[in-house]
């Protein structure tokens, strides 16, 4: 979800007409995701499905719209809402996590905020379908050279087996298995703090993201009151735009990988030290085809197999991996938001990504930038949390950063 606040009041009716537009111009977003057999497919959502845009003035009914789940076998893919105020609007925007990522999200708004503004001045105005933009990995895989391929899966494995040996990670003290009262929670660091920040990680050859690694390891350690014993594991995003021209896929997608990093049972003495070997392991990926490792074997073969074994699978693997304690915490980078890419005829005055709430006992941490500042959000269920609750965990995270 992407939420936008504003200082100026944005015009309901155009907004509502780019939001119905948006499934034409991309049209995967105007349609439900179907299981037939055992194939899956994309199928054009009827007239109801073009319902995809409300507005109030009840504060509580826009956060009961931000809790609602999106259900991608109804469609349509993409939602928004409208908050209105005499101060100034605000607007979520919701999209399907089957039909996208959060670059998927940004590159979605950036294209319904130029209909909206394109509106203004012509109000017949229809956006051309986008019928044959990519949306698979194929397009990525073209800018990594085949050479490269058994380097990939050799560090695929290695990954792996860092991973998965010893099996018991360390996450969070959860308790709750059908926790139903989510609600998100977020902490803004302002710019000149994060500039301060960027500098002094630089120095360190560090980037914004392994500061938040860093102090995401910490603050695990800190909160869950750590022995030792259990495997310090991270799992993080990469954007797999990253290895495309202008860093664009061909249509509104989800491209993302999953990496995995440990490290181990040492932590380091201070944040300094475990920033360090953070960096370490950052930099090695980066420079080693990072992300890529399970498109070149594991996609392939799963995408053959039929879906409903798959998911069969999937699930005894996600009950084994419960049982055996080797769920790992995510900490997912969003990226930065362009003010130009989200101007409803003005700029945001602020704005951040929320990610998709996950079940115990896994939480994810969603991590995005606007004008400068760093927001750190998630969707969490406060009745797992009876141990360490989130607030605690997210105010350590906060206080591990060198401010």
């Amino acid at each position: 979800q992407l939420e936008l606040f504003f200082s100026h009041q944005l015009d309901p009716e155009r907004l509502s007409r780019a939001f119905k537009l948006m499934l034409d111009a991309e049209p995967i977003l105007g349609c439900r995701f179907s299981i037939e057999g055992q194939k899956p497919l994309w199928k054009r959502a009827g007239c109801d499905g073009r319902d995809n845009f409300s507005t109030t003035t009840d504060q509580q009914r826009y956060q009961q719209f931000m809790l609602e789940p999106l259900e991608a076998s109804v469609g349509p893919q993409l939602k928004g809402m409208l908050l209105q105020a005499s101060s100034g609007d605000q607007l979520l925007i919701k999209i399907a996590h089957q039909a996208a990522d959060a670059g998927g999200l940004k590159e979605t708004t950036s294209i319904i905020a130029s209909i909206y503004r394109e509106l203004a001045s012509n109000p017949d105005y229809q956006p051309k379908p986008n019928c044959s933009g990519a949306r698979g990995p194929t397009q990525v895989m073209r800018q990594s050279p085949q050479l490269a391929y058994p380097k990939i899966v050799r560090n695929d494995f290695v990954q792996l087996r860092h991973n998965n040996h010893p099996p018991e990670t360390l996450s969070l003290p959860m308790d709750c298995q059908h926790p139903n009262d989510l609600h998100f929670i977020q902490r803004r660091i302002p710019a000149e703090q994060v500039e301060a920040l960027t500098l002094w990680g630089s120095k360190k050859g560090a980037t914004l993201n392994d500061l938040m690694m860093a102090a995401h390891y910490r603050a695990t350690a800190s909160v869950s009151e750590w022995d030792g014993s259990a495997q310090l594991r991270l799992a993080t995003t990469v954007d797999l735009r990253r290895y495309l021209p202008n860093k664009r896929a061909g249509g509104v997608c989800n491209i993302s990988a999953i990496e995995l990093s440990t490290l181990g049972t040492d932590l380091g003495d201070d944040f300094a030290a475990t920033l360090d070997k953070v960096v370490s392991i950052t930099r090695d990926r980066k420079e080693n085809w990072i992300g890529l490792g399970p498109y070149v074997i594991g996609v392939p073969i799963t995408s053959r197999l039929p879906i409903r074994w798959a998911i069969g699978q999937g699930k005894k693997v996600w009950k084994q991996t419960v049982e055996k304690k080797r769920a790992t915490p995510v900490l997912t980078n969003l990226g930065k938001i362009d003010p130009e890419k989200v101007t409803f005829d003005q700029p945001p005055v602020s704005a951040a990504l929320l990610p998709p709430p996950t079940y115990p006992p896994i939480l994810t941490c969603g991590i995005s930038g606007y004008l400068g500042s760093v927001t750190i959000a998630a969707g969490i269920y406060p009745s797992a949390m009876q141990k360490v609750s989130a607030d605690q965990f997210f105010d350590a995270m906060v206080d591990q950063l060198p401010m």
